[in-house]
């Protein structure tokens, strides 16, 4: 557990961070998160990563809206599932 929100979540709000921080003295500039739509539907038997892709998710929306002042820009892209060997075993949802 401890590993998927570090690598899905923790590393994505720290880099970002760090990079409003860097941008802001530029007075512009683009932040893209990448999560996927299981933040927003879920994925059976992945509670944890689908927690995290949702923590981005709503992690992108509330900076967004601090920094748009600014001139930084952060938007957040979810694509679907890919058919992958992570998803080749789980339940299909129809």
């Amino acid at each position: 557990m401890d590993f998927d929100i570090d690598l899905n979540l923790r590393g994505p709000l720290n880099r970002a961070r760090v990079v409003i921080g860097q941008i802001r003295s530029c007075e512009s500039g683009k932040i893209i998160n990448i999560s996927l739509t299981s933040g927003i539907t879920g994925i059976e038997q992945a509670i944890i990563y689908s927690v995290a892709n949702g923590g981005i998710t709503v992690f992108t929306k509330a900076p967004a809206l601090e920094v748009l002042r600014s001139g930084i820009c952060i938007n957040n892209i979810a694509p679907g599932l890919a058919k992958t060997g992570f998803v080749h075993d789980a339940p299909q949802v129809n």
